[in-house]
């Protein structure tokens, strides 16, 4: 049978603590309660009868708040976004392993930042530009890639001529692309 632990305090409602299996449900059993948990007597957490996570909803107006997923020097911290047919539809992980943080959609991944802090959208490459059949971006240490089978790059310039694009070195403008007299392109140099 299971363990059960009542509390009942008259006009501040009821709450359950029940054991079953190796597991404890805790139940603030009044239609519309929270359940609060408190440190030093000020709130630090409550889940409201819809379901919500509530951390430091009293915080000021210069405090912080920290939510920690630790994992294994050897494992993944994951935080998964579900819905009723898919337990990880969206997930957030870091692979401490690796130390790079993934984004997955739709159950795929679809981008990362790897531990020298490259942006990879579409690819788990680091080199992706090492072969004409990888796709993916990759922007990083003042490096961008873009591939794919169509289109790599749309720039459009809106309103007015001018410059599309600038080319610098060291800071200085050393070249140009852009438009004139309407549709008309022009490649300058300095």
């Amino acid at each position: 049978a299971p363990a059960t632990f009542k509390l009942v305090q008259s006009g501040n409602g009821t709450f359950t603590a029940t054991t079953t299996a190796g597991s404890t449900t805790l139940n603030a059993v009044d239609a519309g309660a929270s359940l609060v948990f408190s440190t030093a007597n000020t709130e630090a957490m409550r889940i409201d009868s819809s379901g919500n996570v509530i951390i430091n909803a009293n915080a000021g107006t210069s405090d912080n708040g920290t939510l920690r997923i630790t994992g294994g020097t050897s494992g993944l911290s994951n935080l998964q976004f579900a819905d009723t047919s898919d337990g990880n539809i969206g997930m957030l992980q870091y692979n401490h392993v690796s130390n790079h943080m993934l984004f997955q959609t739709n159950n795929a991944e679809r981008m990362r930042i790897d531990s020298s802090g490259n942006l990879l959208v579409g690819t788990t490459s680091t080199n992706p530009q090492s072969s004409s059949s990888n796709s993916g971006v990759q922007i990083g240490d003042g490096f961008v890639f873009a591939g794919r089978a169509g289109e790599v790059a749309i720039f459009n310039r809106q309103t007015s001529d001018g410059d599309i694009a600038v080319f610098r070195k060291d800071g200085t403008t050393v070249g140009s692309i852009g438009t004139s007299a309407g549709n008309s392109i022009y490649v300058g140099t300095s």
